[in-house]
């Protein structure tokens, strides 16, 4: 179920962001009232934040009449947990997607691009953006955040293992782009350059990126990153499978 399939107020919306994003999972009274509240809850918070789930089952009942909204947004002591079997979560079945990814990505990378891709289109968007954020939130949706990249960067590994370099090389400086210190999207830029005869443009992406991690972070690039490096230098063969990092 997604929030945006009915009208909520932005407290019930809160309510159920938390428990969509830990479905399965009880979460309790107390970290609802302070993820709603922070450190000034109302005196009359647990009863408030107890109105705010009923009113959420009222939406799951209209949403769905076969749906029993009880065993959906269920009383679990000591709080509550949203069932991730009775009602569809958008988050659990970008979760399962990906997981079906990498399952299939050693042994088809078809199917696992396909699964990846679907799993994206899911979580479209900053996560819950249209949703108001305490600690909780803010915590999962950094988490989620990571999650998505994670995926972004599978479906980039599995056409590259599909040799369809040239078709990711935008994308991949766009990633780089807004993720400077994300070594795989370089990598995979690395790769692809090189696999479509770019080496010298595979060159200048591997000392951007030392000179942004030994300005940001003081550090080097990985092992695996300095070994792709010589790799190129020495003209590895352009023809050549590529060697997945995440298989």
């Amino acid at each position: 179920m997604g929030a945006e399939e009915v009208s909520l107020s932005p407290k019930v919306r809160q309510v159920l962001a938390v428990l969509a994003l830990r479905s399965g999972t009880v979460i309790t009274q107390d970290s609802l009232v302070a993820e709603l509240w922070a450190e000034e809850p109302p005196r009359s918070a647990t009863t408030t934040m107890q109105t705010y789930v009923y009113q959420l089952r009222q939406a799951v009942e209209a949403l769905d009449g076969s749906c029993v909204a009880g065993e959906v947004v269920r009383t679990e002591s000591p709080g509550y947990l949203l069932s991730d079997i009775a009602i569809d979560v958008d988050v659990v079945r970008f979760r399962v997607l990906v997981n079906n990814a990498k399952a299939h990505l050693r042994t088809s990378a078809e199917d696992a691009l396909s699964f990846g891709r679907h799993a994206l289109n899911i979580v479209r968007g900053a996560p819950m953006a249209d949703v108001r954020q305490g600690q909780l939130l803010r915590g999962s949706a950094v988490r989620l955040g990571e999650e998505i990249m994670a995926t972004h960067e599978l479906v980039i590994e599995a056409q590259l293992m599909l040799r369809r370099y040239s078709e990711v090389i935008v994308e991949l400086y766009e990633q780089c782009a807004r993720n400077p210190l994300r070594e795989g999207f370089y990598y995979q830029l690395m790769t692809a350059l090189a696999k479509t005869g770019r080496r010298s443009e595979a060159l200048d992406v591997y000392a951007q990126l030392t000179r942004i991690l030994r300005d940001e972070l003081g550090i080097d690039p990985s092992q695996s990153f300095r070994r792709l490096h010589m790799q190129i230098l020495e003209g590895a063969d352009e023809h050549a499978p590529y060697d997945s990092q995440l298989a």
